[in-house]
């Protein structure tokens, strides 16, 4: 039994010509543990902060102290995972 053929396709249907895939955003807060008595702020001692590659790298204004990377605290199992805060089906390219 042949199967119908629509004429016109469906904007959501993925093709090999128009792969589509379904795009999904959590909104997830992480937090970084800063060592007692360190003050990000303090210019006299950190020289910058940044987080890159989910960590968080302080460097000092002493270039004889390598940078310090902290690792967030996060949990494998964080129920924020359970549900996207948004998603969409859209275009691969």
């Amino acid at each position: 039994m042949d199967t119908p053929v629509n004429e016109k396709l469906s904007s959501t249907l993925s093709t090999k010509e128009n792969k589509k895939i379904v795009e999904a955003k959590y909104h997830v807060s992480e937090h970084f543990d800063i060592p007692c008595g360190l003050d990000l702020e303090d210019t006299s001692v950190v020289k910058s902060w940044c987080i890159k590659w989910h960590t968080l790298c302080i460097y000092y204004l002493d270039d004889d102290k390598d940078p310090l990377v902290i690792h967030p605290y996060c949990i494998d199992d964080i129920e924020w995972w359970k549900h996207a805060s948004t998603f969409k089906i859209c275009d691969k390219n």
